[in-house]
This record gives C-alpha cells, sequence and structure tokens, in this order.
C-alpha cells in the first residue's frame, strides 16, 4: 500500500514560482515533494520571507507561516527552513528529516559554481533539456581556470542536452570537447554518435575514411546501433507502427492515421514538456 498524506490548507489562487529552478508549486505538499526532492539545491534565494508569506496568504497556513519566519533568523536558516515546513506538515518521516538536513548541513559550503552544476545535473535529469542547455553553457563561462575534468564534463553533459533536442552539430562539437579534456571512451563514443547522426551516410563514411583512429569505435558504436534495433523492434512503439503498415497495405488509410496519432499525440506532447523553457 502506497502512503498516504493528509494534505494541509488550501490550493494557492496564485502558484508560487522559483525562478532558478523554473517551477511553480500551488500547495504546501507540492512545496514539500519539491525541497525533498531537491534538497541539494536549497539555498538563501529559495528559503525566504516571501514564500512564508505566500504559505500563510495563499495556502491558509498562517501559523506555518509564523514559524517559518522565526526558522530565518536562525543561524543556520536554510536548514531551520526545512526543518520548521517539514516537521508542521508531516510529509516527512524523522528519519528522512534528520537526512534532509544532513544534506544541507554538508552543502552549506559548497561555491556557487557546484550549486549551478547541481541545477544544471536536474534540469537534465528531469529531461528540461532547454534549461539544461542554458545552465551548462552560463556555468562554462564561469569556469575558467577550472580542471579539465571538471570543464570536460559540463561539456559531455552539454552535448547530451543538445543532443536530445537533436541538435547533433552542437552535440558532436560539445563531445568533441569533453573528449579532448578528459579522454573518456563515453565522450569519444557519443561524439561519433553525434557525427553519424548529422552526416549524409557517404559523408560519414569519408569522414571515416579521413580518421582511421576511429576505426575501432566505429565498429563499437555500429553494435550499439543494432542492438537498439533489436531494442526497438520489442517496443510497444514498433508494434504500434508495424501494425499501421499492415493497415496501410490494405488501403484504410484513415485507421492507419488514428493509430499512428494514438502514438504520436502522446510522444509529441512529452517533447515539448522537454524543451519547453
Amino acid at each position: 500500500m502506497r502512503q498516504v498524506f493528509l494534505c494541509l490548507g488550501e490550493t494557492a489562487q496564485n502558484p508560487y514560482y522559483f525562478d532558478r529552478a523554473h517551477v511553480r508549486v500551488g500547495t504546501v505538499e507540492e512545496l514539500c515533494y519539491f525541497f525533498r526532492e531537491n534538497i541539494y539545491l536549497l539555498d538563501s534565494s529559495m528559503c525566504t520571507k516571501e514564500l512564508a508569506d505566500w504559505i500563510g496568504k495563499e495556502c491558509g497556513l498562517p501559523e506555518l507561516s509564523d514559524r517559518l519566519k522565526m526558522a530565518l533568523k536562525d543561524k543556520s536558516p536554510v536548514s531551520a527552513f526545512v526543518d520548521a515546513l517539514f516537521s508542521f506538515t508531516g510529509y516527512c518521516t524523522p528519519a528522512q528529516i534528520h537526512e534532509s538536513l544532513r544534506i544541507l548541513k554538508e552543502t552549506a559550503d559548497i561555491s556557487r559554481t557546484e550549486r549551478q552544476k547541481s541545477r544544471a545535473d536536474y534540469f537534465l535529469k528531469t529531461r528540461r533539456y532547454v534549461l539544461a542547455a542554458q545552465e551548462y553553457t552560463l556555468l562554462l563561462d564561469e569556469m575558467y581556470g577550472a580542471k579539465q575534468e571538471a570543464v570536460g564534463e559540463v561539456y559531455h553533459n552539454l552535448g547530451v542536452a543538445q543532443a536530445r533536442m537533436f541538435l547533433f552539430e552542437k552535440a558532436a562539437d560539445s563531445f568533441k570537447k569533453a573528449w579532448q579534456l578528459t579522454g573518456r571512451e563515453e565522450s569519444r563514443l557519443q561524439y561519433l554518435a553525434a557525427m553519424r547522426m548529422q552526416l549524409p551516410e557517404k559523408e560519414y563514411v569519408a569522414f571515416l575514411a579521413s580518421a582511421p583512429e576511429f576505426y575501432e569505435d566505429s565498429l563499437k558504436l555500429e553494435q550499439m546501433v543494432e542492438e537498439r534495433k533489436q531494442e526497438w523492434t520489442k517496443s510497444s512503439t514498433y508494434k504500434v507502427a508495424s501494425e499501421a503498415l499492415e493497415v496501410n497495405k490494405e488501403g484504410v488509410y484513415g485507421m492507419t492515421d488514428e493509430l499512428l496519432w494514438k502514438k504520436i499525440e502522446p510522444l509529441q506532447a512529452e517533447y515539448r514538456n522537454y524543451v519547453v523553457q
């Protein structure tokens, strides 16, 4: 049986918006979920008097609002704010609250650059690729003099975000820089994959011929592509496409459109969510 939460207060008429995270919350439970799942992102710019006022006014929880304002006067305001929020709402168990406070203590002194990378990684993990790419690009501008491995990791993740948006030329450039900085095989293979996706077949073959050092990598990449094809033939999407093809051969065109659209429409909506700012 799943855990059940007793909701507190009211649903806000005016949701609260976290600028840097690009997230809106409309209830105190949504706020707790966002804080709990992204505890490493929290800082003083997110735990504010404005948020406490919103909880009192929009969520109808003046007592919690007062407790949060008192927490902001603590010598560790972010930890005190989170402790007060979680303890009042009962959203987290005592063990979860303890773990959250431990993480906040450990990350209290991390640099602005490290926190920005955590934010970018969060966007990438949640498939918000435009925001992830923006954060990684800004981060690279601030990493002058940083260790090559750290810069290379950012370039690699930027390449992932770009590839997910089908920006393969940009992704290839990012993966190449990541590989040159770190020497990681993963970045090297992703660079080759991005080149394969952006170039026509003849140009890709010519590219490989001009770069014999990629021969072994190209064989490994083709094996990976073949494995993905095999996975595709076992997917529900492939089944729908096959059924549509058979129906089309029978001349029932309206049914073909209906079958494909049932699969394509939710995929379109999903992709729009991934690339929206």
